[in-house]
């Protein structure tokens, strides 16, 4: 896991400017790569490295060229099929100087195969390599977006980075508000590719890759992936999809304990991370991490239970709401283009206690809930479905409307073709007409998906994987661990377990009442049923106390600034009123607003400061 940057710029033909301009955003992303510094120059482009060795750490260096000097790339990420590709390549021809470095099979599989490498790579990454004879740079993101890669193309040239503050540390971007994004942000908690909330700036969308050219010619879009696209590759039975399932998910979770330093486990006590820690359970020296609160529904409870019926190493953090806010200014500088989670920032707090402890790569049961319908939005989704097929039906909503809630009537009112939201859908229409100003067009929904995937839940999780899996949870993971220089894994986000979830009814997932049907039936063979089979709660955290609490001066600061012009702020005032007074309905939409001020507040501190994260980072 490390941090990659690099440009082409017209004054990249001075190499002191160049050196100087790549070194100076290096180090505002010098979190992610503490552990070496890397850097490739010509008169023509700059790449940049920050390494945290996990793989290879003697010789894995970057940037790497290859021998023929003609390609040079720096990658961020981990390739789990590298050693089948290696002796693929070795077959061909191909030389290896490194014992097993995945950098190097990236290497010498784009001077083999070109593009068509990126459909061979299984893992999580983000690639840049420089083609030194047609002066011309390939940039991929991985086939569901785990590992983040930010550009930005203008008259200038073309940059990217792993983070978007290393990319307005150049000076040579757009980093103005792109109001067009903040419905996306409060529909979605974070903005949707290839949107950010830079105008300037936009994300490389998962499973694809870009090139750009000294010609200034730009090609983005091509797809090497397309989770739309079911993979009618795979035929298996409906009664061996237990069997195959269970036998995925033990390969994958053993080829993402691929390391040469310590390997832990984020336990939450729900059923993801459990199994996790069960197919692992073997493996030497592996230990979990938990966070516990004075909450009513603190989880930390399950996780020790758990990591006593396994045998492994338990190591539990309590925080409440006075650390929380302490961390709150460190978070925001690492949430530069914000995601609106508040379960990030306590993720990051994890991130440095594990990190205290010796950790550098550390698993998360990320992404299992979009793929085996763990959500009780699918539920609901469902039931609105049947609801919305009774004859006559409307006549009856019509009675009932003054007494149903927000997120009801947002499904009612789409009778009779309800689409699915998605899972993340808190800014009802009510809601929404009333904290802005401006008109903002409607939130993304499922219809779209329609042409592609007939079963409708099996559609609505689809969804989520496209919206807020990439733009919201793998983020915040990636943010939260790199922040204390942590490589955070998503086995569950393997793209061959993606594609074997997706090909199944959505029935597997979602049977009567049980959600995560037949990924439960796999965990109750090594768990205790009551972990198993209770209630999910989510990490759940009392942002409710600590919003009317630790952060009262801060929201009251903001109400009175009056500083993002869209905002409604009397609606503001009303709903904290509401929150104070014990309505814990609108803590989700305060915890989002308050996130953007505070975000706002940084983007005009950036004039004339483009030095902060610098400082901030390197003291």
């Amino acid at each position: 896991m490390c941090g990659i940057l690099g440009f082409i710029l017209d004054k990249c033909e001075d190499i002191q400017y160049s050196r100087e301009l790549l070194r100076s955003m290096g180090s505002v992303q010098y979190h992610r790569g503490p552990d070496a510094w890397g850097e490739y120059q010509t008169e023509h482009v700059a790449l940049g490295h920050n390494r945290l060795s996990i793989i290879d750490i003697e010789f894995g260096s970057q940037p790497m060229t290859s021998i023929d000097n003609r390609f040079t790339v720096v990658f961020n990420g981990e390739i789990y099929n590298a050693y089948s590709l290696r002796q693929r390549l070795e077959k061909l021809g191909n030389v290896f100087i490194t014992s097993h470095s995945d950098t190097e099979v990236i290497l010498n599989g784009f001077k083999e195969w070109g593009t068509n490498l990126f459909n061979f790579l299984e893992g999580m990454f983000a690639i840049a390599i420089w083609d030194n004879k047609n002066k011309k740079i390939f940039i991929a993101r991985d086939r569901l977006g785990i590992k983040p890669l930010f550009y930005s193309k203008n008259e200038k040239g073309f940059l990217f980075a792993s983070e978007p503050k290393t990319l307005i540390a150049s000076n040579l971007v757009d980093y103005s508000k792109n109001e067009e994004s903040i419905i996306d942000y409060f529909s979605f908690r974070g903005a949707l590719h290839p949107n950010t909330l830079f105008k300037g700036i936009s994300k490389l969308e998962p499973g694809t890759w870009a090139s750009y050219s000294l010609s200034k010619t730009f090609k983005k879009n091509n797809k090497f992936w397309d989770i739309k696209k079911l993979n009618t590759s795979i035929q298996i039975q409906n009664k061996d999809f237990y069997k195959h399932l269970e036998e995925s998910l033990e390969k994958v979770m053993n080829y993402h304990c691929i390391s040469d330093v310590p390997v832990g486990i984020f336990l939450s006590g729900g059923v993801d991370s459990s199994l996790i820690a069960a197919l692992l359970r073997d493996k030497s020296n592996i230990e979990t991490f938990t966070l516990s609160t004075d909450y009513i529904y603190d989880e930390s409870k399950y996780a020790r239970k758990v990591s006593e019926h396994l045998n492994i190493k338990s190591n539990i953090l309590s925080i409440n709401g006075e650390v929380f806010s302490k961390y709150f200014d460190k978070w925001m500088t690492v949430n530069d283009d914000p995601l609106s989670d508040p379960s990030a920032l306590a993720l990051m707090i994890l991130s440095e206690y594990a990190n205290s402890k010796g950790m550098k790569v550390m698993l998360s049961g990320e992404g299992s809930d979009e793929i085996f319908g763990g959500y009780s939005s699918y539920k609901r989704y469902k039931n609105f479905r049947r609801l919305s097929k009774i004859p006559y039906i409307d006549i009856f909503i019509k009675l009932l409307k003054p007494n149903l809630g927000d997120q009801t009537l947002d499904y009612i009112n789409r009778f009779p073709f309800v689409n699915f939201l998605g899972t993340s859908h808190t800014l009802t229409d009510n809601i929404r007409s009333n904290l802005f100003k401006n008109i903002f067009k409607e939130t993304l929904s499922d219809n779209y998906l329609e042409k592609f995937i007939d079963d409708p839940i099996r559609r609505a999780m689809v969804f989520d994987q496209i919206t807020r899996l990439p733009n919201d949870l793998l983020a915040r993971t990636d943010k939260a661990t790199m922040a204390y220089s942590i490589e955070g894994r998503v086995p569950f986000v393997d793209s061959n377990i993606v594609s074997l979830a997706n090909i199944m009814n959505s029935n597997f997932c979602l049977r009567g009442n049980q959600s995560k049907y037949l990924l439960k039936k796999i965990a109750s063979k090594y768990l205790p049923k009551d972990v198993i089979y209770r209630e999910k709660i989510g990490f759940d955290l009392p942002i409710f106390n600590w919003l009317s609490s630790v952060f009262y001066s801060r929201i009251n600061k903001f109400i009175a600034s009056k500083n993002i012009e869209f905002i409604n702020y009397e609606y503001i005032k009303l709903i904290y009123k509401e929150l104070c007074s014990g309505n814990t309905y609108y803590q989700t939409i305060l915890w989002q607003w308050v996130v953007l001020e505070e975000w706002n507040m940084r983007i005009r501190s950036y004039e004339n400061k483009i030095n902060i994260m610098n400082e901030y980072f390197l003291g």
